[in-house]
Parts: C-alpha cells; sequence; structure tokens
C-alpha cells in the first residue's frame, strides 16, 4: 500500500542519505532532507526546494513519467543515474517508490542508497547517451516481456506492452514473430508498420540476440528508427514518376492520332520525331484499327516529322510491311526533302507503297479508286 508524506514525515527526517519527494506531474521538489541538499550544492533545504526544475530534456521527463506510473503501481524502482547539482555531474543509485501528498497529488520518495565517487566513465556515458538518444531501444525476452526500454522508447510507446508495438497480427503474433525469427537468426532488421502514441508510423527495425548482464539469459535488444518520412517521400517519387510516365504516354498518344477518313480508309498525321518509342507505340495502335474497321487503306502523313535520323526509314519500312500483312495498302504522303534523302540513303526498298504530294491529293487518289 502507498503511504502518505504526513505518516513517513518523522521517519524520513531521520534518514541519514539523502532524499526527497518529488512531485512527478510538475517536476518539483516537495520536501528534501539536509543530506540531499548537501548533495545538490544548496546552502539549505528551502534553497534546494526553491530551484526550478520544470525545464528538463524530453528523455528525463519520460524517465520521470515511466517512474510515477511504476511508483502509481505500488512497485519502487532501483536505478542508477547521473544528477548535475550547479552544473557538475554526480552518479548515485536511487530508490525510488510512492506517497500520497497532503493536497491529495502524488509523489515520489527518491533515496540516494548508494553514491558512485569514481564511476566507470564509459558505462555513465552509455547510459545518458541511451537516455537521450531519439532511437527507442528496448531489451525484451522471446516471449515478449519488456525487460529494459530507453526513454525515447516510452515515448514512442507509452505504456504498451511489446506485443502492441506492431500494427499486423493479432494477440501480438507480428511481435512474437519477429522476436522468434531473430532467435533464429541471431539478428534481423526489416520495415513494420509500428503502433505509436503519434499513430501509425513505418519503422525499421532492428533485433540482436544479446546476454542480459542480470540473468545471462539470451535476450532480444530492439532498436527502431522512423522512416515514416523516407518511406512517403520515396512513395510521393514513385507516384510522380508513374504519373510523368502517364502523362507522356497520353502525349505520345495525341502524337499518334489515327482518323477515319473514309470507308476503310485510315490516316495517321504523324507529328515529332518517328523514334522506336513513337514507332512501336504506332503499330500498338494502328493494327486493331485495322482489323477492327475492316480497313483496306492507310494513309501515312509525314508532314509533321521534325527529325529525321539515320533509323528513320527502317522503322517506316517496318510500319509498312506490317499494315500489308493485315490486307491493307499503305500510301505515304508529305514527304520533306530531308524525309527522301533518308529513304533513299538507307536503300530500303519501298516498292508498293504509293506516295503523294500531300493528304489532299492522297484523299482524291483514294476517292478515284
Amino acid at each position: 500500500m502507498t503511504k502518505s508524506l504526513a505518516s513517513c514525515a518523522a521517519g524520513l527526517e531521520l534518514l541519514a542519505i539523502p532524499a526527497w519527494v518529488l512531485e512527478p506531474e510538475q517536476i518539483r521538489m516537495i520536501w528534501v532532507n539536509e543530506p540531499a541538499a548537501q548533495l545538490w550544492g544548496a546552502v539549505d533545504r528551502a534553497a534546494l526546494l526553491a530551484r526550478d526544475f520544470s525545464d528538463i530534456s524530453p528523455s528525463m521527463r519520460a524517465r520521470v513519467a515511466r517512474q510515477a506510473t511504476e511508483a502509481r503501481a505500488g512497485r519502487s524502482l532501483i536505478e542508477q543515474t547521473t544528477f548535475y547539482p550547479l552544473g557538475s555531474p554526480v552518479t548515485v543509485t536511487t530508490h525510488t517508490s510512492g506517497l500520497w501528498l497532503e493536497d491529495g497529488a502524488f509523489g515520489m520518495l527518491v533515496q540516494v542508497v548508494e553514491q558512485n565517487r569514481a564511476p566507470d566513465a564509459d558505462l555513465v556515458r552509455g547510459i545518458e547517451a541511451l537516455r537521450h538518444t531519439d532511437t527507442p531501444v528496448a531489451m525484451v525476452t522471446f516471449e515478449g516481456e519488456l525487460l529494459m526500454r530507453n526513454p525515447a522508447a516510452l515515448r514512442a510507446f507509452g505504456d504498451a506492452p511489446f506485443r502492441a508495438w506492431f500494427a499486423e497480427g493479432a494477440d501480438g503474433e507480428e511481435a512474437l514473430s519477429l522476436l522468434q525469427e531473430a532467435k533464429a537468426l541471431g539478428s534481423l532488421t526489416t520495415e513494420r508498420r509500428a503502433r505509436t502514441t503519434s499513430g501509425e508510423r513505418i519503422h525499421r527495425v532492428d533485433i540482436h540476440v544479446v546476454r542480459d548482464p542480470l540473468s545471462g539469459e539470451s535476450v532480444a535488444l530492439v532498436q527502431q528508427l522512423d522512416e515514416t518520412a523516407r518511406t512517403v517521400a520515396e512513395e510521393a517519387a514513385a507516384e510522380e514518376a508513374r504519373t510523368v510516365a502517364r502523362q507522356r504516354e497520353e502525349i505520345l498518344a495525341l502524337s499518334v492520332p489515327i482518323l477515319d477518313v473514309g470507308e476503310g480508309k485510315l490516316a495517321l498525321p504523324l507529328i515529332g520525331v518517328l523514334d522506336e518509342e513513337r514507332a512501336a507505340l504506332l503499330v500498338e495502335r494502328l493494327l486493331p484499327a485495322i482489323v477492327a474497321r475492316r480497313t483496306s487503306s492507310v494513309l501515312l502523313d509525314l508532314t509533321g516529322v521534325e527529325q529525321v535520323d539515320e533509323g528513320f526509314a527502317g522503322r517506316l519500312l517496318q510500319i509498312t510491311r506490317t499494315v500489308r500483312l493485315l490486307g491493307a495498302r499503305v500510301a505515304l504522303t508529305g514527304i520533306r526533302a530531308d524525309a527522301a534523302q533518308a529513304i533513299s540513303a538507307s536503300g530500303e526498298d519501298l516498292g508498293g507503297v504509293l506516295t503523294h504530294r500531300n493528304l489532299r491529293d492522297a484523299l482524291e487518289a483514294q476517292r478515284r479508286r
């Protein structure tokens, strides 16, 4: 049962170790003893009580919130931490438990059970780095029990159990499946949808099998990196690329219009450059139209062709051969001088292909047939 400050006050005054009562909501000290004032470098108790502790880092605020949650549940915590009285680091081991204040608010009794005068530098710095990093880190048994989580993990997932950290699967199936896969492989890196206090996010999840330094048992060290921004940017870029490709296809389609100019007759005004892509699209659109409309004659108008390259004649010949295989005649109109030179220089045989000065002459010739 959680005691009250009033019932413990007399006993607390007798403590020879530093102790204080912290109100976790506003991060302020309610009661301190003389050894605590000395530890914090205050001239007396009143000076320590007057200090403002509200301007603390997000990681420390998350840590205090976790301690309060544990203390409210009647559990005490023994932890190593580093304070900075007057800017100088002091590493201590604290015992934290809960009690009720006179105004009915909840408080935490913090007692310094050990003060480390010469702590291991790497250990202390490692602990501080873990507490202040924005990367959620947790140590979990392969059954899904949380052994440890840093403040970033608390901010990301709150008090949710590890089984509830991921969005897919019922009853924590996905979380447990990840642990078992990492156990079998020794390590695992994957991307998963995570249920965080900020909503669903995309996390890169790194799981390594390590030893629990207390029990010696194999456990999972789980680290996560929020990749939501990158994923959203990649999806947006992919969608933009699809849109550009779709627009390009639409533009290409518009540049190869198929006109019905009479019974059994189709005209194709070619616009722009007749490159391989445009030639393939022309054949792709033209052949079904020839079959569907029972076409007997196709007029290819080259008036709008802007550029003639070395492969122009070969592509033009390929189109005419393909059309003739379907039983339709081909006539070329609007052949410019550079196009005529390219066809002649290529040596391609366009025998059997009618030519006309322009589309009007070709239509007139078709009507006289």
